[in-house]
């Protein structure tokens, strides 16, 4: 039986892509003189770890701090022997005088470099080396480092190999190049070969400047998509809310005893049967109510006063329909059939002569049937219960007839 076998393996880092940031608490100011007298400091944190990778970060920090307090070399040659036993706490502090006992303490940098290559060897093995420059070959840039730092830090990760014991070389400058190439993300490559550019052909300023165009765009695609996420979501919710607001025009509000038990029939009217919504307190139904358009007791509705003319307001679903009216008489009101007005005089275009208690008196009005002048006729005729009485029968008869 033959097992499938693994293409890739979680690689080991020996050294962390990015610095880890350490309280400022830690680090201590350390004193020195050069050969000739001359003082110098330091603030360098105190080595308290046997992690290799944390070994190798503060023996490259270290030899960078002295490089900058010290600016002349050969005022600097003595200072890495004598300075560096003082950053490092007291389990690495005697391993460290183990080996200077030894071998002597460093006059200059090179014998500064063996004596730590000795002392990492100690609990190093070539295998770490390996590991080290694997981790450069197949590097991969985090997306919290920057196309800068990154090739800053593969430098300086590079200069590590040679502190671990083996016969295995550093990357050369080429090597690191490509290295760095292929740590850029699969999309910026591409692009970086379609612009018609290669590794070997391009010198290290143009390739950086154009990783770090790259990386300006993308994170300004970022921060794109995040305001327009941001935006989206206020959209999506305003329209949401317009749509709420917009289905039916009313607000889902608590119903009251009436519109719980509403019912609506197959015409979009309340069904008759139901509870009246407008006097809930009443025990008749929609159906039995005076206020309904449509009530079913149509000769049955509450009388009118008598002292005035009500005009029925229409009702919003007749809209679309033809506008019949009914008009309530009293019965005591109602004329006897001979006092009846004869349609055909009073739908007679132009000038009318309606009776008054002045026969001689006319009165023009126009020969539309919606066009009466109230005022003109409550003004003659409201005096005389007779021509009042004439008004309320043409009323009820042109309303009733359309």
């Amino acid at each position: 039986v033959k097992y499938p076998v693994a293409t890739s393996l979680t690689m080991r880092l020996i050294v962390p892509w990015k610095v880890t940031p350490r309280e400022r608490d830690q680090i201590t100011q350390i004193k020195f003189q050069s050969n000739d007298g001359e003082s110098f400091k330091i603030y360098e944190y105190t080595l308290d770890s046997f992690d290799l990778g944390d070994i190798l970060q503060h023996v490259v920090s270290f030899e960078q701090k002295i490089c900058q307090a010290v600016t002349d070399r050969e005022q600097r040659q003595r200072c890495f022997g004598k300075v560096f036993g003082r950053t490092l706490a007291r389990p690495l502090q005697a391993t460290w005088e183990t080996f200077t006992t030894q071998f002597g303490v460093p006059v200059n940098d090179a014998g500064f470099f063996n004596l730590v290559k000795a002392m990492i060897a100690s609990f190093a093995t070539e295998d770490d080396k390996r590991d080290l420059l694997n981790q450069l070959r197949d590097a991969q840039k985090p997306r919290d480092i920057t196309v800068q730092s990154m090739w800053y830090r593969m430098n300086e990760i590079n200069n590590m190999v040679d502190y671990l014991p083996g016969q295995d070389p550093k990357l050369t400058a080429s090597q690191l190049l490509k290295a760095f190439h292929d740590s850029m993300p699969q999309r910026w490559r591409d692009r970086f070969l379609n612009a018609g550019l290669t590794v070997d052909t391009t010198v290290l300023p143009k390739i950086l400047h154009y990783f770090r165009m790259q990386e300006r765009n993308a994170d300004q695609h970022a921060q794109t998509n995040e305001s327009g996420g941001r935006n989206g979501t206020r959209n999506r919710t305003s329209n949401n809310s317009i749509k709420k607001s917009n289905s039916g025009g009313k607000k889902h509000t608590k119903p009251d005893d009436a519109e719980k038990g509403k019912k609506m029939s197959a015409n979009g009217r309340i069904s008759d049967d139901t509870m009246c919504p407008i006097h809930p307190k009443g025990k008749h139904t929609w159906g039995e109510c005076y206020a309904n358009s449509y009530n079913k007791n149509t000769g049955n509705k509450r009388p009118a006063d008598k002292t005035k003319e009500k005009i029925p307001k229409k009702s919003k679903s007749d809209d679309n329909k033809t506008t019949v009216y009914n008009v309530d008489v009293d019965s005591d009101d109602e004329p006897a059939p001979a006092d009846k007005v004869a349609k055909s005089n009073i739908l007679n275009a132009g000038t009318q002569i309606m009776p008054s208690a002045d026969e001689n008196t006319t009165i023009p009005h126009s020969h539309h049937i919606d066009c009466f002048s109230m005022h003109s006729l409550q003004t003659d005729f409201i005096a005389d219960k007779s021509a009042s009485q004439l008004y309320f029968q043409y009323i009820s008869d042109v309303y009733a007839t359309g």
